[in-house]
């Protein structure tokens, strides 16, 4: 089996977003990771995908790929069609279409199924993004998409403690809540976890973090009853209640720092956060060297935080450090969680790092790939042969079964027979001879 990734990197000739390093010429990736020894290979790519396609979602339904362009002013979203040799010979990315985003600064998407809509978060302008899209998953152009854009309520105290960061709201991302028709954004600038509707923007609930902690990005629970922050400016994980029937989030039940006790090494500021497959550990990446104002001249090797997570214990509990990685290169922007393997992309190291996730959620390295300046990995189903090698055996069983099964009773009846008839002869005989 053979797991597909999209990969988008900052780009050459654009302006560098926080003092990131732009080396990709072309930013868009389809990666292959081998499930069985962790190899990284690159399956198509580069692509031009525009101006730093920095962030993606992915449609396995009409098999799209969504990134966004991530410009300080006016960006767009586009879509891809990942064609598994049914156009073309290889597994390529296929330009369908562009719209541009109402708001500033895309710097998030994610993908709606319920819906089959496209969201976003914009960062500058602090506000969320709808796109609709079409069967064939092009997004839907020429419908008035400001139409879809909701700013962010405006009553936090700004500035807060991080003024450059929080001077008003900042949306660092906005995923559904589950599989329900909720959506959960993350504000940096008022250090607030938003719950909306997505269909109408209505803000249903809000959970107040802690001040200047400047929440990033959101992974939701299998149950969708608990929330996992990762929180960039102050560098913890925190968890938040949720009832997923009415949107409403509790006050935050506990929290944890993202660096061992006793942590005396360089300024770190954290990204990314997803959960293992079994749901019982949290994954953060620290991108360490990093200060509040996202400049990376100083960055060093980055590392990853593994929690375990025990929400039917105490508070105090629900939050364990399990592990603090190394992952071999500077700023671990983004990362994904596919099966039993994380793949990490470290921005500043222009490479990607696969490792394979043991029992207890420690993480083992097993392979490395150049890839310029990555700046998001996300999952996008399995490599086709895989899919086509398992059908194929499923198709072989149930074939061979009745052929194999039927002359076997067959045989078995016959030899039964004979020696029936056999013990017959042999006692006629008998007979005779008395």
């Amino acid at each position: 089996m053979t797991y597909r990734l999209l990969v988008g990197c900052y780009t050459k000739g654009h302006e560098p977003l926080a003092y990131y390093t732009n080396h990709a010429d072309q930013g868009a990736y389809v990666v292959d990771l081998n499930n069985r020894t962790g190899k990284l290979s690159v399956s198509h790519g580069p692509v031009d995908a525009g101006t730093n396609p920095t962030y993606a979602a992915f449609d396995p339904k009409s098999s799209t790929a969504y990134f966004t362009n991530e410009n300080l002013g006016k960006g767009c979203i586009k879509a891809f069609r990942l064609d598994h040799g049914v156009v073309s010979k290889n597994n390529f990315l296929l330009p369908l279409n562009s719209e541009p985003v109402p708001g500033n600064h895309p710097c998030f998407v994610a993908w709606y199924p319920k819906k089959q809509q496209v969201l976003c978060a914009n960062y500058v302008s602090g506000d969320l993004s709808i796109f609709d899209t079409l069967p064939d998953g092009s997004l839907r152009s020429g419908f008035p998409v400001a139409a879809w854009l909701t700013p962010i309520p405006t009553d936090g105290t700004f500035p807060g403690p991080v003024a450059a960061r929080q001077d008003k709201p900042h949306a660092h991302c906005y995923a559904q809540l589950g599989d329900t028709g909720f959506g959960l954004c993350c504000d940096l600038g008022s250090d607030q976890v938003l719950c909306l509707r997505i269909a109408t923007g209505e803000v249903i609930s809000r959970c107040k973090l802690p001040r200047g902690s400047g929440p990033r990005h959101v992974a939701v629970s299998k149950d969708a009853k608990w929330l996992y922050i990762s929180t960039e400016l102050d560098n913890t994980i925190v968890a938040i209640p949720a009832d997923p029937a009415t949107g409403k989030l509790g006050p935050f039940a506990a929290s944890a720092s993202l660096q061992p006790e006793g942590y005396g090494g360089p300024a770190t500021s954290a990204s990314h956060i997803e959960l293992s497959t079994c749901g019982k550990f949290a994954f953060v990446a620290n991108r360490v060297g990093v200060a509040n104002d996202g400049g990376c001249q100083k960055a060093v090797e980055g590392t990853i935080s593994v929690f375990k997570l025990s929400p039917k214990k105490p508070d105090a509990e629900h939050l364990k450090l399990v592990e603090h990685k190394l992952i071999g290169g500077k700023v671990p922007r983004s990362f994904c969680v596919a099966g039993k393997w994380l793949v990490v992309g470290a921005q500043e190291s222009s490479m990607l790092r696969s490792f394979s996730i043991g029992p207890a959620g420690n993480l083992i390295r097993a392979h490395d790939l150049s890839i310029p300046s990555p700046g998001v990995v996300v999952q996008a189903g399995l490599a086709p042969t895989a899919m086509g090698a398992t059908k194929t055996t499923k198709e072989t069983t149930r074939a061979v079964k009745p052929v194999k099964d039927k002359p076997v009773k067959r045989t078995m009846k016959r030899v039964v027979m004979k020696t029936v008839m056999k013990k017959k002869a042999m006692k006629a005989r008998r007979g005779r001879l008395m």
